[in-house]
């Protein structure tokens, strides 16, 4: 799976979407609500947080391990501040209503 691909699902909300990743492939998707938990998974590649914490805590954590992308999950509203960090970062920004599990397992069949 494609960047360009998150897009394209239904089920989320494209907030913010750095055109310059479309082509990355995503090789790693983490699921984490402690920050502290995805700074000690970080092995490097192309990677997706996937979290229901909505702060800015959340994007520094992923700026840190390089993360292409932060899905916000459970319909949580994304504030301007994560919006800016996540900018000036690269870092393209989706939202969902969807729980971590359900954004897992649709992601786990498109890729």
């Amino acid at each position: 799976m494609k960047m360009c691909d998150l897009c394209n699902l239904t089920e989320f909300e494209t907030i913010d979407f750095d055109e310059s990743l479309n082509d990355e492939k995503i090789e790693k998707i983490i699921v984490s609500e402690l920050m502290s938990d995805v700074l000690t998974e970080d092995d490097g590649g192309n990677i997706i947080l996937v979290t229901g914490l909505c702060t800015e805590q959340a994007i520094r954590t992923a700026s840190m391990v390089d993360a292409l992308a932060v899905v916000i999950t459970t319909g949580k509203k994304i504030n301007p501040a994560m919006l800016k960090i996540a900018k000036d970062a690269g870092i393209s920004i989706f939202a969902t209503k969807l729980r971590n599990y359900e954004v897992c397992k649709l992601l786990a069949e498109k890729m």
